[in-house]
């Protein structure tokens, strides 16, 4: 019973050995293996270790550990010391910096694991190592990343509701607090009120909780209260199951960025150049902002210094140029004010003339229409006369046609017959005067009426000796043979009387007619004078106006010429 035992924990032991084996076996096909004694040095490695360091298996049997390690490193009182605690039977468990053969660093994942006898003693020290320099090569490139720009840019951590975690100096300096003001504080301290409130804060920070990075140019507030612009980025950092677990925020003060600050020289030198230049100063020109080291703008500097430049001396030419019109233009519309002036004086003068001239015309046009209107009224005057004288005629041929009859009784009208005579003769003096009167048609023809009106007188008492004599003529009708010659006599007179109005008459009618046409003339000549003086005062008032708008035009050139003054021009 005894032997089955022994034997039963034999098998258990050989299928432990077994599994130890097989394990070694899978380790040693995974990982480098190397054995040293517990002096450290080396008993055995595998093929995956002396891959890893470069050396084959004779180069290193003997050697002792400090071998693959840099000189400082194995002179160094940690490694006196890592070596006692693996002697005392001490696992050490991390990461290493060892050296290969090529001299090149290389880091490894490793154990060191005492083995002890059966006495409990440690026999041999058994390491197991995994190569991980590329791995701890990117790590030390991470963090040799993070820490220049911890060097260069303000830093700061937030847990995903936006409270402070942590900030680097970079970060405290720019924003003027400590570490202890700020951590436990949410990021709302550095942001104004009214963003704080608006919907496109909480849409920021949602966007930061799922892990969506955020970059711009952000404006954030110091402790004094006052802006700082800066350039930043927002960046969720995941745990190994996906979750946003923080924020990191990188950032960089653009206001004490060297260019940024040259730009500000250079916008507050173009700003002055342009106020001087809005103040006439056309001369004004960008100083030099070279220097020897170059910066992101040079060019751009340059191309605007180069565009103030110009811009100032075509403004000069251009200036110029206007002031130059400028005069010209005064000059001119000074000569054509003063002839606008002296035309208006001119075309007042004539106005007045004209006006005088229309007030003649006028007058005149009244005396002929009066005179035309006399004229007519003589020539009907006349028309009576000569109706009267036919009518007179024919009386005196009926006379002497019954003074044939009543021959015998002539002697008792001798006296008539004498008296007939004298009218007749008086009637032909006054004919004779109508004659001239009509001839010179003096105020046309008023003095004919006279004459007209005693030819009337003498033909009533003709007609009242005509009617004695009737009376003589019914008692001596055969009196009268001489009396009838007398008569017939008195007649052929009266046809030449006749015909001398009817002439008279005529010459009337054409006066009249003269008069009438005249007038008619005068009227149309009066209306054209009439026409002549209302565009006179359209002339007049044409003038005015330009002489008005010719001395506005001088004081504008005036006014434009001052103006032009305001401006100093480059010397080129």
């Amino acid at each position: 019973m005894f032997n089955s035992h022994l034997k039963s924990e034999l098998n258990s032991l050989q299928q432990e050995k077994v599994i130890l084996e097989r394990t070694v076996d899978a380790l040693n096909k995974v990982m480098g293996v190397i054995e040293f004694d517990t002096d450290g040095h080396i008993l055995t490695a595998n093929e995956n270790f002396l891959n890893v360091v470069g050396y084959g298996l004779n180069e290193i049997v003997g050697k002792h550990h400090r071998m693959f390690l840099h000189e400082i490193d194995a002179a160094s009182a940690n490694y006196q010391n890592f070596w006692r605690m693996l002697k005392a039977g001490n696992n050490n468990s991390d990461r290493f910096k060892r050296k290969s053969k090529s001299g090149k660093t290389i880091w490894l994942e490793a154990s060191y694991n005492p083995i002890f006898n059966a006495e409990g003693k440690v026999e041999k020290i058994v390491k197991f190592a995994t190569d991980i320099t590329e791995k701890v090569q990117g790590e030390l490139d991470v963090r040799a990343q993070l820490t220049a720009i911890n060097k260069v840019m303000a830093v700061i951590e937030f847990d995903v509701t936006g409270k402070i975690l942590n900030a680097n100096q970079n970060f405290l300096k720019t924003m003027h607090y400590t570490l202890d003001e700020i951590v436990g504080a949410h990021h709302k301290k550095f942001v104004r009120a009214d963003y704080v409130q608006s919907s496109e804060y909480r849409v920021f920070w949602e966007k930061l909780g799922k892990g969506t990075p955020v970059a711009g140019t952000f404006r954030r507030i110091d402790k004094q209260g006052n802006e700082v612009w800066l350039e930043a980025s927002y960046n969720p950092i995941f745990d190994i199951d996906g979750n946003v677990v923080r924020i990191i925020k990188y950032a960089s003060d653009i206001g004490n960025n060297p260019n940024t600050k040259m730009l500000d020289q250079v916008i507050h030198d173009a700003t002055e150049v342009i106020d001087r230049m809005a103040s006439g100063d056309l001369s004004a020109q960008m100083r030099s902002h070279k220097s020897d080291t170059p910066s992101l703008y040079d060019n751009n500097i340059e191309m605007l210094s180069k565009s103030l430049q110009s811009m100032g001396q075509k403004l000069s030419h251009v200036i110029s140029k206007v002031s130059t019109s400028a005069q010209n233009f005064l000059q001119q519309s000074n000569i054509i004010a003063s002839g606008s002036e002296s035309l208006d004086q001119q075309v007042q003068f004539s106005s007045s003339q004209l006006e005088n001239a229309f007030s003649t015309l006028k007058t005149a046009t009244t005396m002929i229409r009066s005179g035309s209107h006399e004229a007519r009224n003589t020539a009907t005057t006349t028309k009576e006369v000569q109706s009267r004288t036919s009518q007179g005629v024919q009386v005196m041929s009926e006379t002497v046609a019954a003074m044939a009859s009543i021959q015998e009784s002539s002697n008792k009208i001798t006296e008539i017959v004498t008296l007939i005579d004298s009218i007749a003769f008086q009637t032909n003096l006054l004919a004779l005067n109508a004659a001239v009167e009509a001839a010179r048609a003096g105020e046309h023809g008023r003095g004919f009426a006279v004459v007209a009106g005693e030819v009337r007188a003498l033909a009533q008492k003709s007609a009242d000796a005509a009617k004695e004599i009737r009376t003589l003529i019914d008692e001596t009708t055969q009196r009268v043979d001489q009396g009838s010659k007398l008569a017939h006599a008195s007649g052929e007179m009266l046809n030449e009387i006749s015909k001398l109005i009817d002439s008279v008459g005529e010459k009337i009618e054409s006066i009249s007619e003269s008069a009438n046409s005249q007038a008619i003339e005068t009227e149309k000549a009066y209306q054209g004078v009439s026409d002549v003086q209302n565009v006179m005062q359209q002339n007049l008032s044409l003038v005015a106006e330009n002489t008005q708008s010719a001395n506005e035009i001088s004081y504008q050139a005036r006014d434009l010429a001052e103006d032009v003054n305001y401006f100093t021009f480059s010397k080129n």
